[in-house]
Parts: structure tokens; C-alpha cells; sequence
């Protein structure tokens, strides 16, 4: 088994302490993914931030930005400061942003739909994930997404698709769940995540870890033809 998130790395410190994967981790939407000697890595080009920082300047200016390059968060002076066990963070201009191949660039910004509007104008090998909060959007390069990762993680691996059963509720989930042989999701998902899973079933948030263990459970029941 493995996990795939949209967390950073720098975000994991707790979640690497407590769970010790088999099949590998996945993490920023698939930008960066790790089992054994195998690693895949899908950076954000420095033009391309620099494209977005620009796009803030002269369109956005109430935005703030941060980018995740490993354990380390680079942020504007007014984006929040991380509260999380271990995450490594420090202010940086936006030019150094662009310079270290940030895996993801965050924004806070009123109206998020327009700026990913405004930065689909631009046809930029980039991608916009709606992580939720209108405030808030998470951008990685064009070719990073758990479904690519997990993809090159079962070929790693010498696993098929037939044999894979993924589990999410997000919408940087949705492309994996479409793929795996049996993709599970939740009945208050991401709307994506459902039109991609097979499965929906009907767990509350309450306990967000157990959550994912009960539906790990009824994957082996789910009786399927494939």
C-alpha cells in the first residue's frame, strides 16, 4: 500500500513517523513521489513562476505566495506562518521562488476563480488544483498528478492497473481513481473525485484516518468484473 497526497513534504514530518508504506509515498499532487531506490520528480519551471508572480503584481495584488521546494516552505513576508510539527519555512522574494524548482506554489487570494481564469489565459504548462477554501489554490507543473505518479510507481513496482484499488476524495484524486482497477471515494468527495471513482460510500469526516482504513476494507468486498 501506499499513500498519495497533495501535502508537501514539509507537511509529512507527523505522517512519517506514523505510517511506514510498502508501496511508497506520493506527495504534492503528484509532483514528487519516492519507493526504495525509484523517485520521479515534476518541478514547476522558473519562467513559469516568474509568470505567475507577475500575474500577481499586476492583476492581484492583495495575493500572497508561497512555494514548497522539499521540507522547505518559501513565502511572502504576509503569507502564514506554518504551524505544523517539523515544516521548515523562511521569507523570500518571489524571484527566489522561481530559482529553486519549487514542487508547488501556493495563493492566498480573494477570488480565486478569476486567477485560475487569468492563468489559464495564459496557456502555461502548469495546473491549478481546487483544494477547497475559495481563498485558496495549490498550482504544480502540467505533468505532475498522482495518476502519472501512481503510473510509473505499478510499472516500478511490476504492478497492472487491474490489480490496483486507490482510495481519495479530493480533486487531484479524481484521474487516480478513474484509472485503478477499483476507485473509491465518499459521498461528501470532491465532485470530481466521485465522477471518477467506481464506488462511493457513505463514511463521515469525523475521523478522517479511519475513514480511509474502513473504505480500504470494503475494497475486498467489492465484488467486481474487471
Amino acid at each position: 500500500w501506499g499513500v498519495a497526497t497533495g501535502r508537501a513534504s514539509g507537511r509529512l514530518y507527523e505522517a512519517r513517523e506514523a505510517l511506514h508504506p510498502t508501496g511508497g509515498w506520493i506527495w504534492s499532487h503528484g509532483a514528487q513521489a519516492r519507493c526504495e531506490e525509484w523517485t520521479r520528480s515534476a518541478t514547476l519551471a522558473k519562467l513559469d513562476v516568474l509568470a505567475i508572480a507577475d500575474l500577481l503584481r499586476s492583476d492581484f495584488p492583495d495575493a500572497v505566495m508561497a512555494a514548497d521546494c522539499g521540507d522547505m516552505l518559501y513565502r511572502d513576508e504576509a503569507y502564514p506562518a506554518p504551524t505544523w510539527p517539523g515544516r521548515r519555512y523562511t521569507v523570500a522574494d518571489r524571484d527566489t521562488m522561481a530559482l529553486i524548482g519549487a514542487d508547488m506554489v501556493r495563493i492566498h487570494c480573494e477570488g480565486t476563480g478569476a486567477l485560475v481564469a487569468a492563468i489559464e489565459e495564459m496557456h502555461l504548462p502548469v495546473r491549478a488544483w481546487d483544494v477547497g477554501p475559495d481563498y485558496y489554490i495549490e498550482i504544480t507543473a502540467s505533468t505532475a498528478s498522482k495518476l502519472s505518479a501512481l503510473g510509473m510507481l505499478a510499472t516500478y513496482l511490476g504492478v497492472r492497473d487491474t490489480e490496483v484499488a486507490a482510495i481519495g476524495d479530493g480533486h487531484s484524486d479524481a484521474g487516480m481513481l478513474k484509472w485503478a482497477a477499483v476507485g473509491v471515494s465518499f459521498t461528501d468527495a470532491h465532485h470530481a473525485a466521485q465522477t471518477g471513482a467506481d464506488l462511493l460510500v457513505d463514511i463521515g469526516k469525523h475521523d478522517d484516518a479511519n475513514r480511509f482504513v474502513q473504505a480500504l476494507g470494503l475494497v475486498t468486498d467489492y465484488d467486481r468484473t474487471i
